[in-house]
């Protein structure tokens, strides 16, 4: 904005004039705050050196040398010398009190500090208050004599979010918290990398971004992390941290813990079972990050793309893959999925889920000789129950109620789940929806949610169900109204291709192909489609 002088009339009184020019400047000194970011004239400094981004949240971005997340305010030297600010003031009240008075210490020219807003009176760079993140407070740097050299009244800030000076001085609200460098793209870039520093020693193992009836646990539905010692030795878990965002990478410490060589460690980022760790925050669904830092540093990172929700992330042998199959706390094969299956997934004592079909097409014909999904209920109590007080699921808000039945102790209930209530009949209740190939599947009694089971996988005509004891298995064999067989834990997958990239490969000696999967494996080498006449791969 130019103010042209001579637009103002002769007879106007010069006294207004000036008073009418000074409020204006004095409010251009206000943050004016757009949809994108909030900026604020920058402020006139006597000298070069400034306050330079200001964190009033503990963000989980920076560390304190004691190893605990803190709140900071940064400042720059722009001038050619070094500063000794012993005795310099800072304030969160402005220039009338000085509310922390420096320790020796020096910035060098072109360089940052960081002053930790841990509101003790600890030696070092302690800074004795501590800032709000509504805002509303005016941070201010002067010299032993008292003289201001540079001052910001802050405002409302997100966990996420920072107060950083521009290139051409102006303030703002940025997500790009960059301690110890330039408040710039690439200075957030440089500070990731100057707190990186990757191992193979503890590893995120095993994710679960979003539990879609997985695994019912205590009334919930946990998601969590898995980290494994793949060290040979112990590590102390006390100086690590995981976060769902590489900006933050130290949003929640784990806590004092030893790990021996090999063992599991599960951290629930949702509906954590009673007295288990639980993190400070969810994961995203389909696509995020993890980020464990250990030590100060970044130690490892999975970045997960299009991962459906009811589907985990594993690390593997050679490469990472997905599966509705999940062991957290045990080993990934199936001996460790079925001693998770036994210890943590045991059948519930009362109606459950028993078997499901959501691929039928050989079952339990009817209305003509129709197909239906349908699902398998047992009563696995001692006394008997009555299925009106129950109801089922597919996204665990709206319940669709049992029929008035009386099921017995050991016996069986099947209802179809056809999409089509009115196609009920004498001999099969119908539910009006349907099971899709990937599909969840809740069992209420009231608001209590009492089993689940995840549909995924699973083959054409074969029954997804429990076990005489615990967990859920997949059937080639359906039993509906009858106990079910030996099923698989995993379900029969096309087999994965580790390592070796698909492809044709011509004029050469040889290629090295390693499969991984559940049963028999066959493989052709002319393009054409295996059958169990082909080569049988060991």
């Amino acid at each position: 904005m130019r103010l042209e002088w001579s637009s103002v009339k002769r007879d106007f009184p010069v006294w207004l004039a000036l008073v009418l020019v000074i409020g204006l400047l004095g409010w251009l000194t206000f943050w004016i705050r757009d949809e994108v970011a909030g900026e604020q004239a920058a402020p006139v400094v006597s000298d070069a050196l400034v306050i330079n981004e200001i964190s009033p949240a503990t963000n989980g971005a920076l560390l304190h040398p004691s190893g605990t997340p803190a709140e900071f305010i940064e400042l720059f030297n722009g001038t050619t010398t070094p500063i000794d600010l012993y005795n310099y003031g800072l304030s969160d009240r402005g220039s009338e009190e000085v509310r922390w008075v420096f320790p020796h210490a020096t910035i060098a020219p072109g360089e940052y500090l960081m002053l930790y807003l841990t509101g003790t009176r600890a030696e070092g760079l302690n800074v004795s208050f501590r800032l709000s993140s509504g805002g509303g407070e005016e941070v201010t740097l002067t010299t032993p004599n008292g003289r201001v050299l540079d001052t910001v009244t802050t405002v409302p800030v997100e966990p996420a979010e920072v107060m950083a000076r521009g290139a051409n001085g102006a303030w703002g609200v940025s997500k790009l918290i960059t301690p110890g460098y330039p408040n710039t793209e690439a200075g957030f870039q440089d500070y990731l990398t100057s707190i990186t520093a990757l191992s193979d020693a503890l590893v995120i193992n095993e994710v679960l971004p979003r539990n879609a009836a997985n695994w019912v646990f205590q009334g919930g539905l946990p998601e969590y992390v898995e980290l494994v010692n793949t060290g040979s030795e112990s590590l102390e878990l006390g100086n690590c941290y995981l976060s769902d965002t590489s900006a933050r990478p130290f949003r929640w410490q784990l806590p004092e813990t030893t790990l021996p060589p090999n063992e599991r460690f599960v951290a629930y980022t949702h509906d954590a079972p009673t007295d288990a760790p639980a993190a400070g925050f969810r994961l995203a669904s389909e696509t995020g990050v993890v980020v464990l830092s250990c030590g100060g540093k970044v130690s490892d990172l999975v970045d997960y793309h299009d991962v459906p929700n009811g589907t985990a992330w594993f690390r593997g042998d050679m490469e990472s893959y997905l599966s509705p199959v999940i062991s957290p706390g045990y080993p990934d094969d199936e001996a460790g999925v079925a001693a998770f299956l036994s210890a943590m997934r045991p059948n519930p004592a009362g109606l459950m889920l028993s078997e499901m079909a959501n691929r039928n097409h050989t079952q339990l014909g009817q209305n003509g000789g129709e197909f239906y999904d349908w699902i398998e209920l047992r009563n696995n109590g001692d006394t008997p129950v009555n299925l009106a007080d129950y109801a089922l699921s597919t996204n665990g808000n709206r319940k669709h109620a049992l029929p008035d039945v009386i099921l017995k102790p050991g016996e069986f209930y099947v209802v179809m789940a056809s999409g089509d209530a009115a196609l009920s009949n004498a001999n099969y209740q119908h539910l009006p929806f349907k099971l899709g190939e990937n599909e969840s599947l809740y069992l209420f009694r009231g608001n209590e949610l009492l089993d689940g089971v995840f549909l995924s996988e699973i083959p054409l005509n074969w029954t997804m169900g429990r076990s005489d004891a615990d967990g859920y298995y997949y059937f080639a064999t359906p039993t509906p109204l009858s106990p079910n067989g030996t099923g698989l834990i995993n379900p029969p997958l096309a087999p994965r291709v580790n390592g070796t990239q698909p492809g044709v490969y011509n004029d050469v000696e040889s290629v090295t192909v390693e499969f991984a999967g559940v049963g028999d494996i066959y493989y052709t080498t002319d393009g054409s489609t295996p059958t169990t006449s082909s080569a049988h791969y060991t």
